[in-house]
């Protein structure tokens, strides 16, 4: 690459002589990876045909190729680039402008800019060798590694885009152009594709992108060179999204805006900060790229072991039954860990046979990584780590992707949650934060230290990345695994101390605008019409309430307190909830006549006894459109037969006693007629939903099983039918190539001027040249 290229906005820092500040990307050269699969041929060709020969960097692509039939990609790709095209083979060193291309039926790594050949794993299982080289090329090139997705089918690629992503690279995919739309659009979906266009513009978007100074830099060369510009975006970030980057390790931050940058064309940060202000689209990209973590299914195996043979058995010895064991994964991302270590525990707890439930919590800062991990649908790239046996227990295939049992989702709270700002949880058995505090400052990672041994149990564990240590806090954490970097936290360390908050770095927040004031002081001006209602509705409209078909309340009229009243517990508007409970049965009974015969279900003299005395009040259920009902409770007019008016010569004492157990015994008769109905009702609708329920398990069974099936069929399909495509356009090219040297060879045969024939073993003529013909006075149809 032209050495002679700058950079206007960030510089490189001076690292001579300081060889331990030399990464693993500093002697390396940008290095693009192109993976495609079915209908990737001429999508390669088209992105070569546009691609200068002197880009200075290298070409690796990774193609799906059958394990059965030895693959002529190469020869085929000499004919469409002047670049020297290699087959790889193992240890074979990357050069600039050159291309490599995989052989069949292998796996394929760079280390120190060397391919290294490992053969195909699971043998007719599932083939994955784009994720596989897209994740090692991110993991040591870092902001140097180049994803770029073709055509092809299935999902391969998606998961190394986002390492690739994650670790500053820049991602491309095909567009709609794609022969077969599969993998592209399976990344594109992912959020992780920076450039969306044909095969041939992704070549150009690419050369001009290689003009920029970010790929040529390493991770400790990118520094800003304008600090006050620097500290303004991250400004702008904390009055537009409440988050303090400054709290952040300046490195990674300078490489995320500076890779938006490349991708912008902005040469200063000045022009980039003025295009935050205005687009705030952008301003939620860098946000996200800011935010972005890398992270999979079992990371690291070693931590896992230790909790199932360490941490696991010492925290449920002698524990009771009914002490839940709760853990807090921090910084989740999109919840690959979290459920790694439900799958991890839910297989101690069933293979122990233990019954103490557990309680998984899981929290992230950015709110689209939650939204993910709580649907728990992950590619099957990202499944790589996962064993056959707990994809098959733990996933459900779902088009082409796989989805989290709901039993184990159920067992996971996602809930989004700020480290620095937000109050932790408490009473923590295991708290899981690796590869998270590598990315903070050493004045934060104190802060979330200190938060963290609030929340842990003094029996607890804290596990973090093998990168990451408590060493800071050695005062509030013991190392129970020096290796593994499990801490538990110390005794006699006061907890009730703890501070919430943390010294912001002080950064202006927007204030509100005139045009907010104004509304607010609309908002309190007085409504008379408002006021107008509200009296006429308390003083002169009967208590009513209107509720919906599932007898939810959805709006209040008049004074209603007398007949509805809150209930304990967990709030709800459900109508026989609020109800007073001598109004149940009747009201229960008139909506349901209401219900079926759609007229109005009225009935009058209802006794309610309060402190007072006794209240007689009528009931009536109207039914509305779209299955709504108007509920009445109005004050009855007609006289009680307990205030009658007394009669001389009358034992009026034992006329209104007879009276009051006549009321009492109809009121009882109704009762019992209700309690009737609906015994008969739930009777019915139980024997009709155990039916049904049966129903639908066996169908679910068959369905299951059914599909299950397709799946395996599919995906055997779907590899032999890549493969067959790919071996197609081989033979399609090779096809091509024959028709023109025939071409060819007939051209030649016609211009020599000397009789020419062609005899077959039996001495019969074949064919026979224009002299031939003219010579021996013949028709060529003769």
């Amino acid at each position: 690459m032209n050495s002679k290229r700058k950079n206007v906005a960030f510089s490189k820092k001076n690292t001579l002589n300081k060889p331990e500040n030399l990464l693993k990307n500093d002697a390396l050269f940008p290095v693009a990876a192109i993976g495609a699969s079915a209908g990737g041929l001429e999508a390669i060709r088209k992105f070569l045909n546009n691609l200068p020969d002197d880009t200075g960097m290298g070409y690796v692509i990774i193609q799906h190729l059958s394990p059965d039939h030895e693959s002529i990609l190469p020869e085929l790709l000499e004919r469409e680039t002047k670049m020297p095209v290699h087959q790889v083979k193992d240890g074979m060193a990357v050069k600039v402008d050159n291309i490599y291309v995989i052989p069949p039926d292998t796996y394929m790594s760079i280390v120190d800019g060397h391919l290294t050949l490992s053969p195909r794993r699971n043998k007719g299982g599932i083939f994955l060798p784009v994720d596989f080289f897209f994740k090692n090329l991110a993991l040591v090139y870092q902001n140097k590694a180049i994803g770029i997705l073709l055509s092809g089918t299935g999902s391969d690629g998606t998961a190394g885009v986002k390492d690739i992503k994650g670790e500053g690279g820049i991602t491309f995919a095909q567009d709609s152009s794609a022969a077969f739309k599969g993998m592209p659009q399976s990344a594109i979906e992912s959020g992780f594709v920076d450039f969306i266009l044909p095969a041939g513009e992704i070549a150009k978007e690419l050369d001009d992108i290689l003009k920029l100074p970010y790929l040529s830099l390493s991770v400790n060369e990118i520094v800003p060179e304008n600090e006050a510009d620097f500290r303004k975006i991250l400004i702008l970030l904390h009055n537009r999204k409440g988050i303090d980057f400054s709290l952040y390790k300046q490195t990674t931050i300078n490489r995320r805006i500076m890779r938006r940058m490349t991708l912008n064309r902005k040469k200063s940060l000045e022009d980039y900060m003025q295009m935050l202000r205005e687009n705030e689209s952008e301003l939620e990209q860098l946000y996200q790229d800011l935010l972005i973590s890398v992270t999979s299914f079992f990371r690291d195996p070693s931590a896992y072991k230790a909790l199932t043979k360490k941490i696991l058995p010492a925290l449920f010895k002698d524990r009771p039954s009914n002490a839940a064991l709760k853990i807090w994964i921090a910084a989740c991302a999109s919840g690959e860990e979290a459920f790694s270590f439900a799958i991890a525990i839910s297989e101690y707890i069933s293979g122990k046979g233990i019954e103490v439930p557990f309680q998984l919590f899981a929290t992230d800062l950015n709110p689209r990584s939650i939204e993910k991990a709580r649907q728990g649908i992950y590619t099957t790239g990202s499944l790589e780590d996962i064993s056959p046996e707990h994809l098959i227990k733990y996933f459900n295939k779902i088009d082409g992707h796989y989805q989290v049992v709901k039993s184990l989702r159920d067992s996971c709270i996602f809930a989004t949650h700020n480290l620095l700002t937000d109050p932790p949880f408490s009473k923590i058995d295991i708290l899981s934060c690796q590869n998270v505090m590598i990315y903070f400052e050493p004045k934060a990672q104190k802060k979330i230290l200190k938060a963290f041994h609030y929340a842990l149990k003094p029996t607890g564990y804290l596990i973090l990345g093998k990168s990451e240590t408590a060493g800071g806090s050695s005062e509030l954490f013991a190392q129970a695994d020096k290796e593994l970097k499990i801490y538990t936290p110390r005794n006699g360390i006061n907890r009730a101390d703890f501070d919430f908050s943390f010294p912001s770095s002080s950064v202006p927040i927007e204030q509100h605008s005139e045009a907010d004031k104004l509304d607010k002081v609309k908002g309190n001006e007085w409504n008379v019409e408002e006021e107008m209602d509200k009296l006429l509705l308390s003083e002169y409209v009967p208590a009513s309430v209107v509720v919906n078909s599932d007898l939810q309340i959805i709006r209040f009229h008049g004074p209603t307190s007398r007949y509805l009243q809150p209930t304990y517990g967990k709030a709800s508007l459900q109508l026989l909830n609020m109800v007073r409970d001598d109004l149940v049965f009747e009201l229960r009974a008139l909506i349901y006549n209401a219900k079926s015969d759609k007229q109005p279900a009225r009935k009058n003299g209802i006794h309610l006894l309060n402190k007072d005395g006794e209240d007689v009040v009528d009931l009536e259920v109207v039914p509305l459109s779209s299955g709504f009902f108007l509920i009445l409770f109005k004050e009855s007019n007609t006289i009680s037969s307990v205030e009658h008016i007394a009669k001389p010569g009358i034992n009026n004492s034992k006329i209104a006693e007879s009276q009051r157990l006549q009321t009492l015994e109809n009121e009882i008769r109704d009762a019992r007629g209700q309690v009737k109905n609906m015994s008969e009702e739930f009777e019915a609708t139980r024997e009709e939903l155990q039916s049904a329920n049966e129903e639908i398990l066996s169908s679910n069974e068959e369905l299951q099983s059914i599909n299950e099936e397709l799946e395996t069929s599919k995906e055997e399909l779907q590899s032999s039918n890549e493969e067959l495509t790919t071996i197609n356009e081989e033979l399609h090219h090779r096809n091509e190539e024959l028709k023109e040297a025939f071409k060819f060879r007939e051209a030649i045969v016609e211009t020599i001027r000397e009789p020419l024939i062609v005899l077959k073993t039996d001495l019969r003529i074949m064919s026979a040249n224009r002299a031939f013909y003219q010579n021996f006075h013949q028709k060529p149809h003769e």
